[in-house]
């Protein structure tokens, strides 16, 4: 199950970004965006986007239009990657981890990473 997971990949960890520093056969090391280095298991943690992130200045907010793909795929079911290639004409760690804090607001998006939900106005 951890073979799924990468050195320098973006993670959902607690709804927090985490970047994976090492992967081992039971145990994913991560490190918080506060810096905190935790041992966990492939259960516990979410892959966002593949990277790499090679450290969290890289999860700056993205020019694009959120609003505009909001409108756009209003009351439709997308996945985070189709939503920001639509947003931001990209998939990276940046546009991944502005959309999950977008979903996790709740305002106009909800769901999971694999299947975002697209609220009407």
């Amino acid at each position: 199950m951890s073979d799924n997971f990468r050195a320098d990949n973006l993670v959902l960890y607690k709804n927090q970004a985490a970047r994976v520093t090492n992967v081992s056969a039971k145990k994913i090391n991560i490190v918080t965006q506060d810096g905190t280095a935790v041992s966990v298991r492939p259960k516990d943690i979410e892959l966002l986007h593949p990277g790499p992130l090679a450290n969290f200045g890289q999860l700056s907010k993205p020019q694009g239009e959120l609003l505009t793909a909001w409108e756009l795929l209003a009351g439709e079911i997308t996945s985070l990657e189709e939503l920001s290639e639509l947003a931001y004409d990209e998939f990276t760690p940046a546009t991944a981890w502005t959309i999950w804090q977008a979903i996790d607001d709740g305002l106009h998006f909800s769901g999971s990473i694999a299947e975002i939900a697209v609220h009407t106005a």
